[in-house]
C-alpha cells in the first residue's frame, strides 16, 4: 500500500509541475475554491486508494504535506488537509515556486 501511495503522490506532483511548466494557461475549470467535490467513481478514480492516501497523510505517513488535492477531468475529487490547515490557510511556497519558475 505505501508503495502505491508514493507513486501516486510521485506521479501526481510529476503531472501538477509538467502542467505549469507548459507556458499555457490551464483549462480545467474554476479555481479549486469555486469547484464542488464529486465522487471519485464519477471520474474513474478508485475511492479506497484515496482513503489509504488519506489515512497515510493523518498518520504522517508524508513530511511538511499539510494538503492534498486532487482533481480529474476539471472535477475536484479529493481535497484534505493536515496539520491545521484549511483551505483559507497560506502556504510558503517559495522553494517550489522557484522550481517550477525555473
Amino acid at each position: 500500500m505505501r508503495k502505491h501511495i508514493r507513486t501516486l503522490v510521485a506521479l501526481l506532483t510529476f503531472l501538477a509541475i509538467t502542467s505549469a511548466c507548459t507556458g499555457q494557461e490551464a483549462s480545467n475549470g474554476p479555481p479549486a475554491a469555486d469547484r464542488q467535490v464529486v465522487t471519485p467513481e464519477s471520474v474513474g478514480v478508485d475511492a479506497d486508494l484515496l482513503e489509504d492516501l488519506r489515512v497515510a497523510a493523518e498518520g504522517g505517513a508524508f513530511e511538511n504535506v499539510n494538503a492534498i488535492l486532487i482533481a480529474r477531468r476539471g472535477q475536484l475529487v479529493f481535497e484534505e488537509y493536515f496539520n491545521g490547515f484549511d483551505a483559507g490557510t497560506q502556504q510558503f511556497t517559495a522553494s517550489v515556486s522557484k522550481s517550477v519558475g525555473s
